[in-house]
C-alpha cells in the first residue's frame, strides 16, 4: 500500500480547558530513526485550523516536552478558552525532503515503528497540580489497520458530591481521507448502581476528528436527575459506554472542585488496550454489547435542557463549566494565570538537560540570564537562541508585560512581583541521612551555619568550610606521590610537564592551585612536575610562604598573572562557581591554561558543604565561551562513590 509520510506515526490529543486546566505532552521518539516532528491543530468539532510540518528535531529514543497553550499560541497567534486537539505526526528525516507517498505494508507499521509511548498531563495552573497517564498510541478507525471498529468502557466506583465529578474525555480519531465510519459517532451511556440497578440512560455524539467531555454530574441534570439523589440513594456508581461503529482514544477524569485535586485514568477493559486482539473474539463482545446494552426498564434517556439549580452556575455543556465559571470570578484571577502561565514558560525555558549546574546559594532565577546564555545560547539583550528559544522567552515577557526588547537581568525581578513559586526553581537539596553520613553535624560551628547561605554569612560559610577541612585532615601531614583518581590515574603530571616542554606554559612563571589544604602539593607541582613558581590559595594556610589566605570568589591577585590555575574537589565547594571561575580567568594571562578535576553529578543534590553541583563537563565549555582557545583535555569517569555519578578533569587554554 501507499502512506503518507506523515502517517507513519501519529500521536492524538487534547487540552482540558473545560476544567479549567492546562496540558503538556511528552513525545517518546523510538522509531529506530531520528524523526521531524509535525503537528495538525483542530478544534473541538475536528476542524482543522493550522498545522505545521516541523516543530521539533527528536532523535531516536530520546523525547520532547511540549505545552499545547504555548504550541497554541505559536499555530495560531493566540490562545483559545475552548479545547482544542493536537494531532503530532513523526517524519523519519530520510523521508523529509520528499512529497511523495511511501510504500509500505501494513504490517510494516507495527514491526518497524511499534507501539510509541507518549504521556499527556493535565494541572491546575492555580495550583499547580498535575496528572497524567501513558499513551500507548496505534492505527485506529482505519481501513488499513482495524477490522472491526468498537468502543468499550467500564468505569467503576464513580462518587458524585457536590465537590466531586467524574468526566470522560473521547477523542475521535480517524486518520483515512475517506474513513469505513460515519461523520458522527454515537456513544451509548448507561448508570448502574452497584446492586445492578440501572439509573440513567443516554447518548453523546461525537464529530469525527473531533472530542466530547462527558461530564456525568451534566449530563444527569440534563436527565432532570439531581446528582446528588443518585449518591444518597446509591452510593458509587458505576458507568459503561458502548459504540459498534467507531474507536475512541480515552481518557477518565476525577475531579475534586474543594482541593482542586483531580486523577487521570484510562477505564478501557483489557481487551481494548490491545489492538491485537481482534476479528471473532472482539467482533463476539460487539455483537453481545449490541444486543444487551439497551436498557431493561423505563430509566430517563435522551438531551433535556439543563436544570438550573439552587446556587449552582447552569454548565453550558460542552463548553466551560462550573470549575471555570468559578475561577474566572477570582478577584485574583488575571494575576493567577498570568503566574500560572509565566511558571510554566519559565519550566519549559529552563528545561533541565544533563548539563546544568545546581547551586546551594541561588536559585535559577537569581541566574536567570547566565542560564539561558548557558542552554540556550542567549545574550543579555535576548538575542542568540533557537528560534522555539526565542518564541518562548517573547511570551514570558508578554505575561510578564515587559517590552519585547527588555534585557534578561529584568526577567527576574518581574517575576518575583508576579508572585513566581521560587522553591520549584532550585537545585535539588542533599537529605538530612547524606549530611548525617557525611558528618556535617560534627563541626563546631555547624548549628549555626545549617541552612546559611551566602546571601545570610559571607563569614559563616567560609568558616564552615575551613572547620569541615580541617576536620577531614586539613590540619595533617600528607605526603603528595601524584595526582591521580582511582577511576583514571594520573591524567594531570606527564600532560602538564609536556606542557612545560611545548612552551604552553614555562617553568619558572607564576602558576596556582586553588583549594590545596596541604602544602606538600605545592611542593609537588614545583619539585615534581617543574612548575617551580606554584603557590596555593585556600581559606586557612598551614605553610604561609607556600599557600596564601583568600577567598577564591576574590582573589587578592592582580589581572594575567598566572600561566596556570588548578584546582581539585575544591570548585564543588564555591558558593558562587560562576564568579570563581571569572576570577580563574581574571588572573590567568592570555594563552594560560585552566585546569580542573573534580567530583559531579551528584545523586543526592546540593549541600552546605558540596555548594555547586556540576552535572556534565561540557557546562565548563558553556560558561566560559569566547574564553575557550583550545580545550586540552576533556575527560569524563564513572567513579566507584555511589554519591556521585561523574568525575570531571578538564583542561582549556584561555583566551584573552
Amino acid at each position: 500500500m501507499k502512506i503518507s509520510k506523515n502517517r507513519i506515526h501519529t500521536f492524538f490529543c487534547s487540552t482540558a480547558r473545560w476544567f479549567g486546566l492546562e496540558s503538556r505532552a511528552t513525545l517518546n521518539n523510538k522509531t529506530g530513526e531520528d524523526c521531524r516532528v509535525g503537528v495538525e491543530l483542530f478544534d473541538g468539532n475536528g476542524e482543522k485550523l493550522s498545522e505545521s510540518s516541523s516543530i521539533a528535531l527528536i532523535r531516536d529514543q530520546e523525547s520532547e516536552f511540549f505545552n499545547l497553550s504555548d504550541l497554541e499560541r505559536y499555530l495560531t497567534g493566540e490562545k483559545s478558552s475552548e479545547e482544542r486537539i493536537f494531532n503530532f505526526f513523526f517524519i523519519p528525516t530520510q523521508f523529509v525532503s520528499t512529497e511523495e507517498p511511501i510504500e509500505l505494508e501494513p504490517a510494516d507499521c507495527f514491526t518497524r515503528l511499534g507501539k510509541q509511548d507518549h504521556y499527556i498531563e493535565h494541572f491546575d495552573p492555580e495550583t499547580g497540580f498535575s496528572s497524567g497517564v501513558l499513551y500507548q498510541t496505534v492505527p485506529m478507525n482505519s481501513a488499513l489497520f482495524a477490522s472491526t471498529y468498537s468502543f468499550l468502557l467500564v468505569a467503576p466506583k464513580i462518587f458524585l458530591s457536590e465537590q466531586r465529578n467524574t468526566a470522560f474525555l473521547l477523542l475521535f480519531y480517524s486518520p483515512d481521507e475517506n474513513p469505513p465510519v460515519e461523520k458522527k459517532a454515537t456513544v451509548h451511556f448507561k448508570l448502574r448502581a452497584e446492586s445492578g440497578e440501572e439509573i440513567a440512560y443516554w447518548h453523546e455524539e461525537v464529530p469525527r476528528g473531533g472530542l466530547r467531555y462527558v461530564d456525568i454530574k451534566a449530563a444527569l441534570t440534563k436527565l432532570d436527575i439531581d446528582p446528588l439523589s443518585v449518591t444518597n440513594k446509591h452510593g458509587f456508581v458505576h458507568c459503561e459506554a458502548f459504540c459498534d461503529h467507531a474507536s475512541f482514544i480515552e481518557l477518565t477524569m476525577n475531579f475534586n472542585s474543594e482541593t482542586r485535586t483531580f486523577d487521570l485514568e484510562h477505564s478501557l477493559p483489557p481487551i481494548y488496550y490491545n489492538l491485537d486482539i481482534q476479528k471473532e473474539r472482539r467482533k463476539a463482545l460487539v455483537e453481545y454489547y449490541s444486543k444487551h446494552f439497551k436498557p431493561e426498564c423505563d430509566v430517563p434517556f435522551g438531551h433535556s435542557a439543563p436544570v438550573k439549580q439552587k446556587g449552582i452556575p447552569t454548565m453550558s455543556y460542552g463548553t466551560s463549566g462550573r470549575i471555570s465559571q468559578l475561577l474566572s470570578s477570582h478577584p485574583k484571577h488575571d494575576q493567577l494565570e498570568r503566574c500560572a502561565k509565566a511558571h510554566n514558560l519559565l519550566k519549559m525555558l529552563i528545561a533541565v538537560d544533563d548539563c546544568f549546574l545546581e547551586q546551594f546559594d541561588f536559585s535559577y532565577i537569581d541566574t536567570l540570564p547566565q542560564i539561558l546564555r548557558e542552554m540556550h545560547g542567549f545574550q543579555e539583550d535576548g538575542s542568540g537562541g533557537g528560534a522555539y528559544e526565542q518564541m518562548i522567552l517573547a511570551q514570558l515577557k508578554s505575561v510578564l508585560q515587559l517590552s519585547p526588547d527588555t534585557p534578561l537581568s529584568a526577567l527576574a525581578p518581574a517575576l518575583r512581583e508576579l508572585g513566581i513559586r521560587e522553591e520549584e526553581f532550585r537545585g535539588r537539596r542533599a537529605t538530612t541521612s547524606t549530611k548525617t553520613e557525611q558528618r556535617y553535624d560534627q563541626v563546631a560551628i555547624w548549628g549555626d551555619a545549617e541552612g546559611v547561605t551566602v546571601k545570610d554569612s559571607v563569614d559563616k560559610v567560609n568558616k564552615l568550610q575551613i572547620e569541615y577541612s580541617l576536620q577531614s585532615g586539613g590540619n595533617q601531614q600528607f605526603e603528595f606521590t601524584e595526582l591521580g583518581r582511582p577511576e583514571t590515574g594520573d591524567v594531570w603530571t606527564s600532560r602538564m610537564q609536556q606542557w612545560i616542554r611545548d612552551g604552553l606554559v614555562t617553568a619558572e612563571e607564576p602558576a596556582m592551585t586553588i583549594g590545596p589544604r596541604w602544602a606538600s602539593e605545592i611542593t609537588y607541582f614545583r619539585e615534581t612536575i617543574g612548575l617551580r613558581g606554584t603557590i596555593g590559595l585556600d581559606l586557612f594556610s598551614n605553610d604561609s610562604e607556600l599557600v596564601e589566605v583568600g577567598d577564591m570568589h576574590d582573589m587578592p591577585f592582580e589581572d594575567n598573572t598566572f600561566g596556570l590555575v588548578y584546582q581539585r574537589n575544591t570548585f564543588n565547594k564555591s558558593y558562587d562557581l560562576r564568579k570563581a571561575i571569572d576570577e580563574c580567568v581574571r588572573v590567568l594571562r592570555p594563552g594560560g591554561i585552566f585546569a580542573s578535576d573534580d567530583c559531579m553529578a551528584y545523586t543526592d543534590g546540593v549541600s552546605e558543604i558540596a555548594r555547586a553541583n556540576v552535572t556534565r563537563l561540557e557546562w565548563y565549555l558553556r560558561y566560559l565561551g569566547d574564553y575557550v582557545d583550545e580545550v586540552l583535555l576533556f575527560n569524563e569517569a564513572v567513579p566507584k562513590a555511589d554519591w556521585i555519578k561523574v568525575v570531571g578533569q578538564i583542561a582549556v587554554k584561555i583566551k584573552k
